[in-house]
């Protein structure tokens, strides 16, 4: 049997010229949830007509070979102005969105192949809006997601610092779980979730739903190792004795007067 040949990864959105010489696309494949080169192996009659605005068909994902029933739109994209940012750098950049679709803020949206963004702010034609057809799109405000994290409030010494702590993906946390924060344990002691803050309730919660963590540092530093003070040494019992006879060799003694 021969090999199938390789299909080339057209254009995002792209079908060519003409659907009749259709042979490849990039969809949106169920499976891989997120936009993929396919091979076009069968298509609808009435998507053959070159004023045909939507093609219909079956395709197969070149990534995980589900083989399935497709339907896409056939009109170009428009190039749309794009900040994006990712590992605290950012730049600016240029994405095709279907220029007759609409899109809003909390959105995900392909970059580049295999790597999405999630719109933060979009830019319309009078001024930020939560949602914004693409046509009127000026300029999106866009973040690659990294690892998920939630902030704890840790409460130490009577004062309070805030820290992002950085979780795996799927993870729970219930109320007395000891996480680790800079190398030191730190206790749970109230979970803010879905707008209530729980204190007694030992039933893990999913942290992807949790909006901040409170917790009280369960280990205690090192002497003159604690933050927000620094490090001092107590004197030796030989270094006081030494401070202490020299106290006396220097004081003016008591005269006693002989009668």
């Amino acid at each position: 049997m021969n090999p199938e040949p390789t299909v080339s990864e057209p254009p995002a959105a792209s079908f060519g010229s003409g659907a009749r010489a259709l042979h490849a696309a990039r969809l949106f494949c169920e499976l891989c949830q997120t936009s993929t080169p396919h091979r076009i192996l069968r298509l609808d009659p009435g998507s053959t007509r070159e004023s045909a605005r939507i093609v219909s068909g079956i395709a197969r994902c070149q990534v995980c070979r589900r083989t399935g029933p497709f339907r896409a739109d056939r009109r170009p994209d428009r190039a749309v102005a794009a900040i994006l940012s990712e590992g605290g750098r950012s730049s600016p950049t240029t994405i095709p969105l279907p220029d007759h679709s609409r899109i809003a803020v909390g959105d995900r949206v392909v970059v580049r192949p295999g790597q999405e963004a999630l719109v933060r702010r979009i830019e319309g034609d009078r001024g930020p809006e939560p949602a914004a057809s693409v046509r009127s799109v000026r300029r999106l405000w866009l973040s690659v997601p990294g690892p998920p994290a939630v902030p704890i409030s840790i409460h130490e010494r009577g004062r309070t610092r805030s820290v992002r702590w950085t979780y795996p993906p799927g993870a729970t946390v219930a109320i007395g779980d000891l996480v680790s924060i800079d190398s030191e344990s730190v206790e749970v002691v109230a979970i803010r979730i879905r707008g209530r803050t729980l204190r007694q309730s030992p039933q893990p919660q999913p942290l992807a739903e949790v909006t901040r963590l409170y917790g009280r540092r369960a280990t205690n530093p090192p002497g003159g190792r604690s933050r927000g003070r620094s490090s001092r040494s107590m004197p030796s019992a030989r270094d006081h004795s030494r401070s202490a006879s020299a106290r006396r060799r220097s004081s003016p003694g008591r005269i006693s007067a002989w009668t």
